[in-house]
């Protein structure tokens, strides 16, 4: 997705999208977008392991 269109379907403004973005990042510990979805996808796999 372009990293425009995100805050566009949200109806917020790009910097308001970049800011949380990073705030999420820092709080996953990771350096780039590809690398938190990686680590959300571990913690869902992690999360439906201790349901289980």
């Amino acid at each position: 997705m372009l990293n425009r269109q995100t805050p566009f379907d949200l109806g917020i403004a790009e910097a308001t999208a970049k800011a949380h973005m990073t705030a999420l990042m820092r709080k996953l510990n990771v350096h780039n977008r590809t690398q938190a979805a990686l680590a959300v996808q571990a913690l869902r796999g992690r999360r439906t392991a201790q349901q289980a």
